[in-house]
């Protein structure tokens, strides 16, 4: 059976920048450091929309995901939102009463390739309560540091982050509008972008 219901927060989020302020200058000839403030902001923003639009994080980010249960083709298994994931911080389940408790790591291992949780044959799955009962924790990313990150996609970073900053308009309302994003970028994202249908973030 295949759970619709999947829903995705971020926990923690990633604690460096693929592209920095100096990388920004040097991308578009900008001196000075009146900006720096407002070119870091932009950074942000740019990166965060790329990320969007390839439904994927660059630098390692702390998810959680929450479904009704686990699914079952030929197995129990549950199919990460997130691909490049990097480890399975634990996976709780929630009974009828709405108690939780910790599905053990000795009973499913993690597959990279396919970013799905493969419980192992031979556990019996708890049973849990209608909705939201399975909830997991894991990290998910190139990597932790920028460096992890593809040039490709910090240069779309950089080509988007340039376009606000010429534009000089509203971050908020260009990271909503991702249609202003330079088809340029969307060229060198597309090779790494992921889509999902029916996802609640």
């Amino acid at each position: 059976m295949i759970y619709q219901n999947k829903f995705i927060s971020v926990e923690t989020a990633p604690s460096v920048e693929p592209v920095s302020v100096d990388d920004f200058k040097a991308f578009t000839k900008v001196s000075g450091d009146t900006d720096d403030g407002v070119i870091e902001d932009i950074l942000k923003a740019a990166r965060v929309a790329c990320e969007q639009y390839c439904s994927r994080p660059f630098v390692n980010t702390t998810y959680k995901q929450t479904q009704d249960g686990f699914e079952y083709i030929n197995g129990y298994f549950i199919r990460l939102l997130k691909k490049d994931v990097q480890s399975v911080t634990s996976v709780k389940t929630y009974n009828q009463s709405n108690a939780s408790t910790t599905f053990s790591t000795d009973y499913y291992f993690l597959d990279k390739a396919s970013s799905e949780i493969v419980v192992n044959e031979g556990i019996t799955i708890p049973t849990t309560r209608v909705r939201a009962g399975v909830e997991i924790i894991y990290i998910s990313g190139f990597g932790a540091t920028a460096a992890s990150v593809p040039q490709d996609v910090k240069h779309a970073i950089l080509m988007y982050a340039q376009t606000i900053y010429d534009f000089n308009r509203n971050v908020e309302q260009l990271i909503t509008t991702q249609y202003q994003m330079p088809e340029g970028a969307k060229t060198l994202l597309n090779p790494y972008r992921f889509l999902m249908l029916g996802v609640n973030g």
